[in-house]
């Protein structure tokens, strides 16, 4: 593969990889210096939030008819993704009703998405602890 050990991601993509949260290209390779877009990192997100709070995960009602008017360009692991993502209040569109799956992810909405993904589950841990 393409992650080799002692690089500083090298950690972190192999326990990504190992509860099922990202995965490679199929030909054993990872892409640590690819761009991810936007679809991808949704993706990445909800496969961290099922492994880490499935009761979260599932508290939402998927409704494709109230979506994002592009969420057919996204896979099929995707639209459920990008739409669970966006019903928990974790992604918000690129303006004019579109989501731009195939677009590539900025370091702001990087932030912006993890950042509500940690008080996301910040927020239902302190819930669950009253």
């Amino acid at each position: 593969g393409d992650v080799e050990a002692g690089q500083w991601y090298a950690d972190a993509v192999n326990w990504a990889a190992a509860n099922d949260i990202v995965s490679g290209y199929g030909d054993d390779t990872f892409g640590p210096q690819k761009d991810i877009t936007r679809e991808q990192m949704a993706i990445w997100m909800m496969r961290f939030l099922r492994a880490y709070n499935m009761d979260l995960y599932y508290s939402v009602q998927l409704d494709y008819d109230d979506t994002f008017e592009d969420i057919n360009r996204c896979s099929a692991e995707g639209k459920v993704a990008v739409q669970r993502a966006y019903l928990l209040g974790l992604v918000r569109d690129q303006g004019g009703g579109k989501f731009s799956p195939d677009v590539y992810i900025t370091r702001t909405e990087f932030d912006e998405w993890l950042t509500a993904l940690s008080n996301l589950l910040q927020t239902a841990e302190e819930a669950e602890n009253k």
